[in-house]
């Protein structure tokens, strides 16, 4: 039977949590760039 060791799977998860969570705000950041740049378009 196998068992897992929770503790050897803590930080390989946090670890891609807070990198999901850094490109996610790289991509909030491009989109409301974009959207922004739609609203000038459209002003125009």
């Amino acid at each position: 039977m196998y068992g897992l060791r929770y503790e050897e799977f803590i930080a390989p998860i946090i670890s891609v949590a807070q990198s999901l969570m850094q490109e996610n705000e790289v991509l909030k950041g491009r989109m409301d760039e974009l959207e922004k740049r739609i609203e000038a378009l459209e002003a125009k």
